[in-house]
This record gives structure tokens, sequence and C-alpha cells, in this order.
């Protein structure tokens, strides 16, 4: 199995120097680093993913469970939480019903407090804006 996820991973890289911003093979390489026990090259590559695409919690997300350090952690949990919350925002303005917003706003305190207990992290307050 570790010959073909090298072999992948060598097609992944020959497409990213003619597609370096193909944000399809950039994941695919960080998946495929992940599953070789290469997270250093994975934390990179998510980290290139988050630099051509700023909003992408997926990236971020990776990256918050590749840090080791618990400072790193705390940053990009931060980053985290102001993506949800900035698309929090975004979807209040897109009008949708008052319940439907706080369900979704519930939604995202759960999940933010499943990640915040899991790793003992202090929680950033931010105002959330009523409907």
């Amino acid at each position: 199995e570790q010959d073909r996820l090298q072999e992948a991973r060598d097609i992944l890289e020959d497409g990213l120097k003619t597609y370096p911003n193909n944000y399809y093979l950039l994941h695919k390489l960080a998946t495929i680093a992940i599953q070789q026990g290469d997270k250093e090259e994975a934390f990179k590559v998510f980290s290139r993913i988050t630099q051509l695409q700023p909003k992408n919690l997926g990236a971020y997300t990776q990256m918050f469970y590749l840090s080791t350090e618990h400072k790193e952690k705390v940053k990009y949990a931060t980053i985290i939480q102001e993506i949800i919350h900035g698309l929090e925002r975004e979807k209040a303005l897109e009008k949708f019903n008052k319940k439907d917003y706080v369900d979704y706003a519930k939604l995202i305190e759960k999940l933010e407090n499943i990640v915040f207990q899991k790793y003992n992290l202090k929680k950033k307050k931010i105002q959330r804006t009523e409907m």
C-alpha cells in the first residue's frame, strides 16, 4: 500500500508543478501525506491551502489537529472560531428565518464547546448579533 501511496503522491506533486494553486491536488497531497505519517508535509500543504483560500475551514481544522504545541492549537482554534462566526454572520445576512438562525447558532456553539473542551482551550468571547 505504501508503494501505491508514494506513486499517487509523486503524480500529485508532478501535477502541482503545472497547477500549483489547484485545491484538489493540494488537498489530495495533504491527505496522502497524513496516510504516510508525514504530518509535517501535510501541515505545510494545508498551510498553502489557507494562503489560497483564507476562509477554508477544513484546512484550518486539519492544521489544528496536526499542531503539536498548545500555543499553535490556540492560534488555529481562534482562526476557526473567527471563520465560523464570519460564516454565521454571512448566513444571517442571507435572511434565513429566525428559527434556522437560532438552530445554526446553537449547533456552532455545541461544536465549539466540544473542540474547546477536548483540548482544554479557553474560549474567545465574540458577541453574536441578534436578528
